[in-house]
């Protein structure tokens, strides 16, 4: 060939005599049902309050599979089994001592399924003294998801003692892609 082939082109192929027709979108090998997101504001977390983690642009979600503009949702465009990654840094600006743990978690159909309840236990501890403390709290994970489910972030700060008071969101990320 002289150069790369249209999506559109199609192959024929021989499977055991029968002829088949095959476009080369199938065959290039690019990940279709992939996104990734971050949040690129400031965000407050209150302690002992489950809130969903605001990730309001895009790295890239050419299949347009996620709500960055208000409810923060990935829809499930198709049967399989899907790859997530979520991450979280944050930080206290209090300035006082205490410790606090921040629960991540990825939630389905608004709570049906969470991937703390299948074993993926997902904390970080924040020590401090009269600082700034950073911390970053990761989960990977895959899940089998229908067409049409969804899926949230969610931070929980909690601790037998914890900060008072808000937590700052310095960097977010979530994303992933169809297994099969």
């Amino acid at each position: 060939l002289d150069e790369t082939p249209a999506d559109t082109d199609e192959f024929v192929l021989s499977d055991a005599g029968t002829l088949k027709r095959m476009d080369y979108d199938y065959i290039k090998g690019v990940h279709k049902n992939a996104w990734s997101v971050y949040g690129s504001t400031t965000t407050n977390f209150t302690n002992n309050v489950e809130a969903v983690v605001p990730l309001d642009s895009e790295r890239f979600d050419p299949d347009g599979l996620f709500d960055h503009t208000g409810t923060y949702k990935w829809v499930c465009p198709a049967d399989g089994t899907y790859f997530f990654y979520g991450q979280l840094i944050f930080a206290s600006l209090n300035n006082t001592t205490g410790c606090i743990e921040v629960n991540l978690k990825c939630i389905k159909n608004g709570g049906a399924w969470n991937s703390i309840g299948d074993g993926n236990r997902n904390w970080a501890s924040l020590l401090g003294e009269d600082h700034i403390y950073y911390n970053t709290v990761e989960s990977h994970f895959s899940h089998t998801f229908v067409a049409g489910d969804y899926a949230i972030w969610t931070l929980t700060p909690s601790g037998a003692n914890p900060i008072s008071g808000t937590f700052v969101n310095y960097g977010s990320s979530f994303g992933g892609w169809r297994l099969f």
